[in-house]
Formats: C-alpha cells, structure tokens, sequence
C-alpha cells in the first residue's frame, strides 16, 4: 500500500514517536541480505543505519485513539491519500497489514549475482520483493542449514539460470512459480556425514560470499555433486562451465 508510509527507519520512528508495539523488523531488498544467514548482527546493523528496517504493523482489534503519536501518524497517511490505494482501500482497516510468521529462509527474487538462499537466523520478515521459504517442521536443524549451503552448488545456480528471466541490467528474476522449480538436493539422499560438513561449511560460505570470493562453491560442488551425488568431475566442470557462460551473458545486458 505503499512503502514509503508502511517502512520506517530509526530516525523516522523516533521523530514520530511510535511505539515498538507497533513495529516489525523488516528487509525489503536483496542487499539486506548480503551472504548466506541472516544474523543477528545484520539485524542490528539495519537498525542503526538510515534503511527503513521496520514496518508499520497494526492489529486489526487495536484501538489506535489510545494512542496520540499514532494516530498522528495515520492522519499524516490519510491527507497524503495512501488510505485510497489499491491495497489499503481493500482491507479494513486499511493501515493494517496482513503479517505472516517470519520465514526460515529467504530467496532472492531479484538477483545480480547468484540467486541466493538465505538462513533467517534472525528471525525478520519481508516485504514481497524477496520469496519467503517454509521448512516442513519435519525437517530437523541439521538438515535446514545443510539445505542452504547445498544450495550453492553449481547444479542448483545453472538450474536458476535456465529457469530465471534475465532482465536489463543484468538481472536475474525468480518469479514463484520457477522458484519452485530450482533443483536442490533432497536431503534424504545425503549421509549424516555429507551433512554435517555441509553445516560446517556454512559459516565460511556465508563471509566468503559476502566478500565476492567464489572458492567456497568449489567446495560445495564436491560435498554435494561428487561425493554425494557422484557426478564425475569431468560433467561437474561441465556444469559450472555452463553456469558461467550463461551468467556472463545475462551479465553482458550490463553494457
């Protein structure tokens, strides 16, 4: 209904005197998300910068006249006609925002490198620019973030490249559907070993990723695809090399 009403960051919620009753932690792009887990720290370090880090979230049953600065805060969205939007004029009231559990991981919808899926350790929720992922509570811990990190193998960002639309830029767009559709490792066919270097790796993937180093997928290639899987290296080399032909030709609409 319109971000910039609904996304606040710490200096407008301060000037606005809102009450943290009323706020959501919130990433709205992929660069709040700069590796493979979102951490406590990345939470932290959104909060103290300019970036609209929270939303504006109401209950349907609060009785906002209790409280002055937000009902202040409304009038503002009121004159300023955001109660008119599409969105807002469908629900009722129309300041208040549907508002799911947070997810446990993120996938990029919108990438310039590769599609990413991150850990949501923090425990943040998202606008819809970014694809929310469920886990099924079957699921156990060590095979939620062993799932991320396999998911960096280079099988996985070919099949996001010929599912995805390359967009001007360079860009790279997952809709819902082709999310779906992206080849991950079932767990069920990895060892408890493979697994668990999997959840070890996943810290020094996260920083590698971060910093742009690409030597930890390599790693990841031969945990997932060869010694799991046991694609020969001469195909995994065949993977990742067309991995990257297609990459730099999404990446050449940049010029």
């Amino acid at each position: 209904g319109g971000n910039e009403f609904f996304l606040l960051d710490s200096l407008s919620i301060a000037q606005h005197g809102l009450r943290k009753e009323w706020l959501v932690p919130m990433i709205s792009k992929a660069s709040d998300i700069p590796g493979s887990v979102h951490t406590g720290e990345d939470r932290y370090q959104q909060e103290i910068s300019s970036e609209r880090s929270f939303a504006l979230v109401i209950p349907t049953t609060a009785n906002v006249n209790r409280d002055k600065e937000l009902l202040r805060y409304l009038e503002v969205g009121k004159r300023e006609g955001y109660d008119h939007r599409y969105k807002c004029r469908t629900r009722w009231p129309w300041y208040c925002i549907p508002m799911q559990a947070p997810p446990d991981a993120f996938l990029t919808y919108m990438s310039g490198g590769r599609v990413r899926l991150v850990l949501n350790d923090a425990r943040t929720n998202s606008t819809n620019t970014i694809h929310n992922v469920f886990f099924e509570d079957t699921l156990t811990i060590t095979a939620r973030r062993a799932t991320v990190s396999a998911f960096y193998s280079s099988l996985s960002a070919l099949s996001t490249e010929l599912i995805g639309r390359a967009y001007g830029g360079g860009v790279l767009k997952l809709e819902l559907n082709e999310a779906r559709r992206v080849l991950v490792p079932r767990m069920d066919k990895l060892t408890d070993r493979v697994c668990e270097q999997l959840v070890a790796i996943l810290p020094a993937l996260d920083r590698s990723i971060r910093i742009g180093d690409e030597t930890a997928y390599e790693e990841i290639d031969n945990l997932v695809l060869k010694e799991a899987l046991r694609i020969p290296q001469r195909d995994i080399e065949v993977i990742e090399a067309e991995r990257a032909r297609l990459a730099a030709r999404r990446m050449m609409r940049l010029r």
